[in-house]
């Protein structure tokens, strides 16, 4: 029984780190499409692979045709991304994907309510040290904040002193 859950754990730990390398891989809709093909394949049952799951569908909207399609699409993301945090609230990973997918939609599809509160979770991450500064998802994570336009000057400040 031992050795399974050891296994399971070692498999689960490739996993996510190949989703993590995928997302930050999604520079185009080929990248898209395969984030998407490898998240769909995960189990809904462990809520970090359903929260890359939401995000890759929520992604994935962006590469369809017509407005309904793309709002079908995205919603479904969205319930998955959301469905992954009330499983596991305290994840930074899932709060940053999250702040990954509202900083990146536009306003009109309605889904900014937490950009405030997931960039000040990870910030609270970082100053604890409950984040590493040294590890690539991390640093990656800290790039795309810097890009983007959803935090604030005082944010970016508390956050700049961990990009390495």
């Amino acid at each position: 029984m031992c050795v399974a859950v050891l296994c399971f754990s070692a498999l689960s730990a490739q996993v996510e780190e190949r989703m993590r390398q995928l997302f930050f891989q999604c520079g185009n809709t080929s990248g898209i499409q395969t984030f998407y093909n490898e998240a769909n394949a995960l189990s809904s049952q462990v809520a970090l692979h359903r929260g890359y799951k939401g995000s890759a569908l929520a992604m994935l909207a962006g590469t369809k045709d017509g407005v309904q399609e793309k709002f079908s699409v995205f919603s479904q993301g969205k319930e998955e991304l959301e469905a992954a945090i009330k499983m596991d609230p305290s994840s930074y990973e899932l709060r940053f994907l999250r702040y990954a997918v509202q900083s990146e939609v536009p306003m009109i599809v309605g889904y900014k309510g937490q950009v405030k509160e997931d960039i000040d979770y990870l910030i609270q991450g970082f100053e604890s040290g409950a984040l590493s500064k040294h590890y690539w998802f991390w640093q990656n994570a800290l790039r795309f904040i810097e890009k983007s336009d959803d935090r604030s000057a005082e944010q970016w400040n508390r956050l700049q002193k961990f990009v390495v």
